[in-house]
């Protein structure tokens, strides 16, 4: 992981990611929404999915839990086979991303002020350990920069 931004420039860039999508994928067609740029690769499409489910079932409830509990535990999740097993590929991506919209506005409202103590609750990660909110904030800054990185792959090869 790396070091950990401040908390401010945290919740300005997590709020950046939905309008860096949005300026990413605005007037698209469905065929670039589906395009993979390999047999392996995901599309835009299955992209905005993940990140809309990993938003509401991954990042808000470890959050929350953090919110809610002293000393949580926060299983690890592996979110990738999901894009086959909810056949992300075939759902709609400019739906998907109206609802990581929401999603995302729902995350960042869990978000405390500046200088809060939230920001150091532990909880304790399945693969992290002894893990702040402020640690896990900073992981999904990260997990939405690699996404945005891999939107731009893809659309360099539609």
């Amino acid at each position: 992981m790396r070091d950990l931004l401040p908390q401010e420039a945290l919740a300005e860039q997590l709020a950046r990611t939905v309008p860096t999508l949005r300026e990413m994928t605005h007037g698209l067609d469905l065929d670039t929404w589906r395009h993979r740029p390999g047999p392996d690769q995901w599309s835009i499409t299955e992209v905005v999915c993940h990140l809309r489910d990993v938003d509401r079932e991954v990042h808000y409830v470890r959050l929350r839990s953090l919110t809610d509990l002293e000393e949580p535990f926060m299983p690890g999740v592996v979110s990738d086979a999901w894009a086959v097993e909810r056949d992300y590929q075939s759902q709609d991506g400019p739906q998907a991303f109206a609802d990581l919209v929401l999603s995302r506005r729902k995350l960042l409202s869990l978000l405390p002020p500046v200088g809060a103590s939230l920001w150091e609750r532990r909880g304790r990660h399945t693969f992290f350990g002894p893990t702040t909110f402020w640690e896990l904030v900073c992981l999904v800054l990260e997990h939405d920069e690699l996404h945005i990185e891999q939107v731009r792959q893809i659309l360099a090869t539609a």
